[in-house]
């Protein structure tokens, strides 16, 4: 699948690796822009699997792909391996990670619960200080919808009294998928 990126601002040949723009103030964001179109193009590409776990990601003929220069790609790479998705092997260059094992999967889970878990006993104790700081910032992202207010999207999740979503049938918890 050949990929094209579309510059905004029609400056992505003013922005090839080497060059500099110091007169310009907005050619650092206009390259930190290109960047995360790039790492997107990539997570992307992972996500949906036209990128398959140990396959090899080459810089150059990511770039020649992607219509950008090297450096964009080069940084969007790096970002990929902060994340884990991506690994860099000296010399050779970077691949796409292996896929978690059950174990893996399992212990990740259990990390999770013990976070959360610690998260919401530190919240619970401070209930009456977090309330209003929580309020106003619920308030700040979007209108409320009035009392007795259905949903925008009558098909998305059912929620059971207490604003808690009901696990479709058959699904386990983490706590079933933990136990095995």
């Amino acid at each position: 699948m050949n990929r094209s990126l579309s510059p905004r601002s029609g400056r992505r040949s003013d922005l090839r690796a080497g060059d500099s723009d110091a007169t310009d103030p907005g050619a650092r964001v206009a390259r930190r822009a290109l960047r995360d179109e790039v790492y997107s193009a990539l997570f992307d590409r992972i996500l949906d699997g036209s990128a398959p776990a140990g396959s090899s990601m080459s810089i150059d003929a990511l770039a020649r792909e992607l219509d950008v220069s090297p450096t964009p790609v080069r940084e969007a790479l790096v970002q990929l391996e902060h994340t884990g998705l991506v690994t860099r092997v000296a010399l050779k260059g970077y691949r796409v990670a292996p896929q978690l094992s059950g174990q893996q999967l399992r212990e990740l889970f259990e990390m999770r619960m013990i976070v959360e878990m610690a998260a919401v006993e530190r919240a619970a104790e401070r209930a009456a200080a977090l309330t209003p700081v929580l309020r106003a910032a619920h308030d700040r992202h979007g209108p409320r919808r009035p009392t007795g207010a259905r949903p925008a999207d009558p098909g998305g999740p059912r929620r059971e009294p207490h604003g808690r979503r009901r696990r479709p049938a058959g699904l386990r918890g983490p706590a079933g998928v933990l136990r095995g």
